[in-house]
Order: structure tokens, then sequence, then C-alpha cells
């Protein structure tokens, strides 16, 4: 089971730091039936989740550079040929101490790149 499809493994691995090369880019990756969930505010759709996204960078994270760490990733697969993806790690922004995260994907199969995200739940961990 850990290595039932290492083609999955590589995939999942290149979502979450797809966001450091273009926004543009990422607007493959969803449908209109796509939903995300970023802390507490939640989006449907390629443009909801697109503008969201842009808005985040327009707050002038495009003038930073933004590293990620993952520190682990897990994969399983859902009945209708998707993936699940549970990630955490940590992103960096210039010299910032960095902040941890978790981020779930539902990857489901089709779409431009042959996988499409259908649900994207991300969460900043801070310590209580």
């Amino acid at each position: 089971f850990d290595n039932w499809n290492p083609a999955v493994h590589n995939k999942g691995m290149q979502l979450p730091t797809a966001e450091q090369n273009t926004r543009g880019d990422l607007s493959l990756l969803f449908q209109e039936s796509s939903m995300m969930t970023y802390e507490n505010e939640k989006f449907r759709g390629t443009d909801s989740i697109m503008t969201k996204l842009i808005t985040e960078e327009n707050k002038g994270l495009e003038k930073f550079t933004i590293a990620h760490e993952i520190s682990s990733a897990d994969f399983q697969p859902t009945p209708a040929g998707g993936i699940i993806c549970f990630v955490t790690g940590s992103i960096k922004i210039d010299d910032a101490p960095p902040m941890q995260f978790s981020e779930v994907f539902h990857l489901a199969p089709g779409g431009p790149l042959n996988l499409w995200i259908q649900n994207i739940i991300f969460r900043f961990n801070f310590a209580m």
C-alpha cells in the first residue's frame, strides 16, 4: 500500500510548490466544482479560488521570496480514481521565521493536466 503508485507521489509533491511558480498556471488545476477552504474562508469555482489566490498575492507577497519545505506527505487512492493528499510543512517568507501549515488536496481524474483539484483545505498551524 505504501507504494501503490509512485507517479501519484511525485504529482502530489509538485502541487504545494506550484504556487511558487506562477499563479496563472494554477488555474489549470481547478474546475467550476472545485472548492477551497483557506483558514475559515470558503471558495467555489476557478474564478473565486483564483481571485483569492491573486488577492493574497496583491497584499504584497509577490515582492517577497517564498519557500515551501514539505515535512510530510501522505497519499491514498479514492474509489473514483482520485487521490487524497495530506501535506504538512513550513512556508518561509524572506528572513521571517517559518510558519507551519497543513494542506489537504482531493485530486480528481481529468482536466487539462489529467488531475484537477476537487477540494483543497489549507490551514496555518499556529501554537496556542
